[in-house]
């Protein structure tokens, strides 16, 4: 998964410079979770189903970055295998017990974004991505 960040805000990168380094706060944080808890919510994406037809559909996305005139790096499965943990942890904290088309299209370019340009960043890769997710039909996953 890719995330863009941006700068801090010039407040922010005041008070750094100044030596009052916000990453200090994180040492009075309070874990809310246990490892166990982590662990049966790791187990339950697990559970999550995708059908047959989504799989095709992520499928789709690892053929057409490998179509002889995409001038990017291939997707693996790997990638396919990581969009679809991506929808399936999307569809849990959506508290649903599947995968619909959209949550596909949606993580998409956040997943695969950064995989078919790694020289040239996560920007290009996203909008190539969404640009892809835009065109592809939203299949009928029933």
């Amino acid at each position: 998964m890719s995330l863009r960040l941006n700068f801090a805000s010039r407040d922010t990168e005041i008070k750094i410079i100044q030596g009052q380094d916000p990453r200090q706060k994180l040492q009075n944080l309070r874990f809310r979770l246990t490892s166990a808890d982590i662990l049966a919510f790791q187990k339950q994406v697990d559970e999550i189903h995708i059908s047959q037809k989504l799989a095709a559909y992520i499928a789709g996305y690892l053929d057409w970055s490998r179509l002889p005139q995409f001038k990017g790096s291939p997707l693996s499965v790997r990638a396919g295998m990581a969009l679809a943990r991506a929808a399936r942890s999307w569809a849990w904290m959506h508290e649903m017990s599947f995968v619909i088309p959209e949550d596909i299209k949606h993580l998409a370019p956040y997943i695969l974004g950064h995989r078919i340009f790694p020289d040239q960043g996560i920007v290009d890769g996203h909008h190539v991505i969404q640009s892809i997710a835009n065109e592809k039909a939203v299949i009928d996953a029933s």
